[in-house]
């Protein structure tokens, strides 16, 4: 349902985010989804600043130089598998470990 899309942009308007890095796991699931995220983004004026899609052989400080950002203070959206997900928030952690 298109609405979950919606829901999703909706919710990063309403934690004021108007700058997003945008994952998704790179599989048709994910990249369709980032497709109809990112055309609900520019509906409602949320900016991708990065969009990039991850499976779990990737090396993985290169997510996390791909998400960090000290330019552009930014929300993450991540669209995907829970695999992809469980190593996005990971990471994520590490990342905010690193910048604290």
């Amino acid at each position: 349902s298109l609405i979950v899309f919606q829901v999703i942009i909706q919710i990063a308007k309403d934690l004021d985010w108007p700058v997003v890095t945008l994952i998704h796991s790179m599989d048709d699931y994910g990249i369709a989804g980032a497709d109809r995220i990112e055309h609900y983004a520019k509906v409602y004026g949320i900016c991708i600043y990065r969009r990039f899609a991850i499976n779990l052989r990737m090396d993985k400080s290169g997510i996390v130089s791909n998400v960090r950002s000290r330019d552009h203070p930014n929300g993450i959206i991540y669209f995907g598998y829970r695999q992809e997900c469980k190593l996005v928030l990971i990471l994520m952690n590490y990342l905010v470990n690193d910048i604290h």
